[in-house]
C-alpha cells in the first residue's frame, strides 16, 4: 500500500514537472516571437528613417542636376535609358574618384540618380560627414555632384550604422521644428540648442518658487504679528 502511495505520488510529481516545463518551453516559445517581431519592427524604422535622408522625385529618377522636382518632358527618356543601361561597375583597376584606391568589383558603390561610381567606404564617409555638418540641410548628396540621393543609396549609407541615424534623426527634427512659423529660439540656446527645455526653464522656475515663498511668509506672517500685538494690547490694557 505503502509502494502504492509513493508511486502515485512521483507520477504526478512527473506531470507537475512536465507540465511545468511545457508552459515554461511555451513562454520561451512567446518571448522568442516577442524578440524577433521587435527586431523587425525596429529594422523596418531605421529603414524608414534611413529613408528620409533621401528623396525619389522625377529629378532624381531621371538623373537631372537642375529643375525642379516635377516631370519635364525629358524625363520619361532620361530615366528609360538609364534603366535599360543599368548600374556600370567600372572596369578592373579604376580608381575611386574621391580616395584614389583602386576598389574590387563589390567595393564599388554606383548612385541610382546620377550613376556616379565611388568605393562604398568613402560613399558612407562622405554621407556621414553630411549627417554630422550642422549647416546642412534636407536630403543627402552624391559624394561626386550636387545631385540629391535617391532613398535606396540612402538606406545603404546608413541603415546599417544606428549612432549616425540617431545624429539623422535629431537634426531632422530640429530642423522641422525651426521651420515652424512659431518657432522662437530660447535665449539661453546653449543649454537647449535654440529650443526651450527643462534647463533653460529651470532658473525661471526657481526664481518664481522663491517669489511664491515669500509671498506667501508674508501673507501668513502679517495676521500672526497683528494677533500676536493684539493680544499684547489686550493684556496690557
Amino acid at each position: 500500500h505503502r509502494t502504492t502511495k509513493w508511486r502515485e505520488i512521483d507520477t504526478t510529481l512527473v506531470k507537475v514537472m512536465a507540465s511545468y516545463h511545457g508552459r515554461r518551453g511555451s513562454v520561451r516559445r512567446r518571448s522568442s516571437t516577442t524578440k524577433d517581431t521587435s527586431k523587425s519592427v525596429n529594422k523596418k524604422a531605421d529603414q524608414v528613417l534611413a529613408a528620409t535622408a533621401g528623396r525619389d522625385t522625377w529629378k532624381t529618377w531621371a538623373g537631372r542636376t537642375s529643375g525642379s522636382d516635377g516631370l519635364e518632358w525629358m524625363d520619361l527618356w532620361r530615366g528609360l535609358k538609364k534603366s535599360v543601361v543599368g548600374k556600370t561597375i567600372p572596369s578592373a583597376g579604376s580608381t575611386c574618384p574621391v580616395c584614389f584606391c583602386i576598389p574590387t568589383a563589390a567595393e564599388w558603390h554606383v548612385t541610382s540618380a546620377c550613376r556616379h561610381a565611388t568605393c562604398l567606404e568613402c560613399f558612407q564617409a562622405y554621407t556621414e560627414s553630411q549627417v554630422r555638418d550642422q549647416e546642412q540641410e534636407g536630403p543627402l548628396k552624391c559624394p561626386v555632384c550636387p545631385q540629391v540621393l535617391r532613398r535606396k543609396d540612402a538606406l545603404i549609407a546608413l541603415e546599417t550604422n544606428p549612432a549616425l541615424l540617431k545624429v539623422w534623426d535629431e537634426k531632422i527634427r530640429t530642423q522641422l521644428l525651426r521651420a515652424l512659423p512659431h518657432f522662437r529660439s530660447c535665449p539661453q540656446c546653449e543649454k537647449g540648442g535654440g529650443f526651450v527645455t527643462p534647463a533653460c526653464l529651470s532658473p525661471h522656475y526657481e526664481e518664481r518658487n522663491t517669489k511664491s515663498t515669500r509671498l506667501l511668509f508674508g501673507i501668513f506672517a502679517v495676521p500672526f504679528a497683528l494677533g500676536i500685538i493684539y493680544v499684547a494690547m489686550c493684556t496690557y490694557i
